[in-house]
């Protein structure tokens, strides 16, 4: 094609924020390199730990704009700095990620005509086929086209904040923007959700958009997945991450104002968090709709609990914490157990120091390890915990062995013939033996400074500097003040 002919074209700005998928980073630029339209610009950032991908760049010959981040600057920053890498010329933004590639030859051109033929949008989205891959050939792969359905493109074209409610666009992969000053980038506050954050700015700057069911990218991914539709993840995944996205989107957009956005920051956040009616108000949500919603949802869980009856499956009744202080309380005198979790390695101890609570507007429990015990070591490296409180007493076993052994030593677990659980929200297992649990994210955490005790009998008696760490009772070690969040409450069914 001459040079003059092509000028007259659109520059499409391919961004890609790459990180250790070298193999995924060389199917998507084969793809690139295969479509028939030419007037493209690649840009790279690099946030990998190896030079693989640089090798890869350095070694080909397609033209790359290419930068390996000197350190590595995390999921969406290093976003941010591949789309911050286009030409000021360029006229369309599309980002790709290692997962991606285009479909056809023709893909990149049809991407280019949606925004081309209708000057109107400011945003075009596409079908997308999952491959899955089972194996190193084409024979072990299995494809499945989806798309957005007719439902949530008539939502969307009515009023962007559907997108709250569903996010049935998709990948990125399967999106084009128009450039603009000053660029549409990622919010840096987003973590699990920034490709939604991304969408959002843009519709809410320019309703109008263009769709087609046609899957003109690919996305790999090694195993099957559920389909990419959040309302598909029951309760925000109960994953805490997702929470904290959701809870940001709802304020950056003015959600509350959308009546649907209430109800579904209700039924899908809100309320499996455990959140109080007071967090509801802050929320532009008024105690009557809250209750309305809360009480709905109880209903359906009892109604999924009866259906769930004799199927084998571990139950869990969700509770309040608030409902269940005064129990913890006076349970915790015979002791309770914390359980930690670092990478493959799970431990548990006998705690009775802790307290139920509300600190900087959130419900807390309050627990007290000292400095030297496992747990600690393991609560650096993974700031989680779940605390399993008995509903009559702990058994004379787990007192001797989660409560005078170390976990350096033995596995408690095993030795204590503990069922782990799964957890809802955050990575550490609960106990089946051990029913009422608290999955807990650490607030605040620090080593108490003995010197500022006002009862000096205290010191003395609680950390006689005479007696060696590894004793189990009272000794020399100072205790660590550990706050954390209650993420979520239950008791596990027998």
């Amino acid at each position: 094609m001459a040079n003059e002919q092509m000028k007259e074209m659109p520059l499409v700005s391919i961004c890609i924020p790459a990180f250790n998928n070298v193999t995924g980073i060389e199917r998507l630029l084969h793809s690139i390199e295969q479509q028939d339209y030419p007037n493209i610009e690649i840009n790279i950032s690099d946030d990998s730990d190896s030079d693989e991908v640089e090798w890869l760049i350095g070694n080909s010959d397609i033209d790359v704009n290419y930068v390996h981040n000197t350190e590595k600057s995390g999921l969406v920053p290093n976003r941010n700095a591949a789309v911050r890498m286009k030409s000021d010329n360029a006229q369309f933004v599309k980002i790709m990620t290692g997962d991606d590639y285009f479909t056809n030859t023709d893909s990149l051109s049809k991407f280019v005509a949606l925004l081309t033929e209708n000057p109107q949008a400011a945003f075009a989205f596409s079908g997308t086929r999952e491959v899955v891959r089972q194996g190193e050939g084409a024979e072990d792969e299995t494809a499945t086209d989806r798309a957005a359905s007719d439902e949530f493109i008539e939502a969307l074209q009515k009023d962007y904040r559907h997108l709250f409610l569903g996010n049935e666009i998709g990948s990125l992969g399967a999106t084009i923007y128009r450039a603009s000053e000053p660029a549409y980038i990622f919010d840096v506050k987003s973590r699990f959700a920034s490709d939604m954050f991304l969408y959002f700015d843009i519709l809410r700057a320019h309703p109008e958009f263009v769709f087609t069911k046609e899957p003109l990218v690919s996305f790999a991914v090694r195993e099957k997945r559920l389909d990419n539709k959040v309302e598909e993840v029951p309760r925000v995944s109960r994953d805490y991450r997702a929470y904290d996205d959701y809870n940001y989107m709802y304020d950056k957009y003015h959600l509350w104002e959308s009546e649907e956005c209430r109800k579904y920051m209700i039924r899908n956040v809100l309320l499996p968090f455990n959140r109080s009616y007071a967090e509801a108000r802050e929320k532009h949500i008024s105690t009557t709709e809250y209750a309305s919603e809360w009480m709905a949802f109880k209903l359906a869980g009892l109604s999924k609990e009866n259906a769930e009856e004799g199927t084998g499956r571990i139950q869990k009744k969700d509770i309040q914490v608030e409902d269940y202080a005064g129990h913890i309380m006076r349970k915790l005198t015979g002791g309770a157990l914390l359980t930690t979790k670092a990478e493959d390695e799970i431990n548990t101890m006998v705690i009775g120091w802790g307290t139920v609570g509300i600190n900087w507007n959130k419900k807390v429990f309050v627990t007290y390890v000292r400095e030297n015990r496992h747990t600690i070591s393991l609560l650096q490296k993974n700031k989680e915990f779940t605390v399993s409180v008995p509903m009559e007493k702990l058994t004379p076993t787990m007192l001797e062995i989660c409560g005078r052994q170390s976990g350096r030593d033995i596995d408690k677990i095993k030795e204590a013939e503990l069922t782990l659980i799964d957890p809802e929200v955050i990575s550490v297992p609960a106990i089946k033996e051990v029913p009422l649990t608290l999955e807990c994210k650490v607030l605040y955490m620090q080593k108490q400074d003995l010197s500022l005790f006002e009862d000096e009998s205290i010191p003395g008696k609680l950390y006689p500097q005479d007696v060696d760490s590894k004793n189990t009772g009272a000794n020399k070690d100072p205790h660590y003040a550990i706050y954390g969040e209650i993420v979520d409450a239950y008791i596990i069914k027998s």
